[in-house]
């Protein structure tokens, strides 16, 4: 709920973090449903103010969370750079989703291992995705930005 957070107070955040990640990447059933509304703000040229995205979420449970983060968040004074914080959110999240996938190769070595098959491409995949979860940087969001 970070990015959503992020996206509530920084209006640049919506293109900045749609430009790394794709709608479906919001796999969680509540994050998703907010990043769907913000999706559709995507070909707007006006900015909206925070206070107008109420308008926008007509379930209960998401007005009150917007409501909240307008009211406690938006007054503190953010020093850091919104790409920063969004930033740091999808590096997390990437890396969630490489340990996801190390876990399932995991998981398929085991099976394999106890069945006598061959496991070299299995220990292929899981030595890429290891040094791949070694490279995830926040700062790999930021370059080109």
């Amino acid at each position: 709920l970070e990015l959503i957070r992020i996206m509530v107070l920084h209006w640049e955040a919506i293109r900045f973090i749609f430009s790394f990640m794709r709608l479906e990447d919001f796999h969680d059933p509540e994050t998703h449903a907010f990043a769907e509304i913000f999706y559709g703000f995507l070909d707007r040229e006006i900015p909206l103010e925070p206070e107008d995205l109420l308008h926008y979420f007509h379930d209960p449970k998401q007005a009150e969370f917007v409501s909240a983060i307008i009211n406690v968040e938006g007054k503190r004074t953010i020093e850091r750079d919104h790409r920063h914080w969004a930033a740091d959110c999808m590096a997390r999240l990437q890396k969630y989703m490489i340990e996801d996938q190390i876990h399932i190769i995991r998981d398929q070595l085991k099976a394999a291992e106890a069945s006598g098959r061959d496991v070299t491409e299995l220990l292929q995949q899981f030595d890429e995705y290891q040094k791949h979860l070694k490279r995830v940087r926040p700062e790999n969001f930021l370059i080109g930005s």
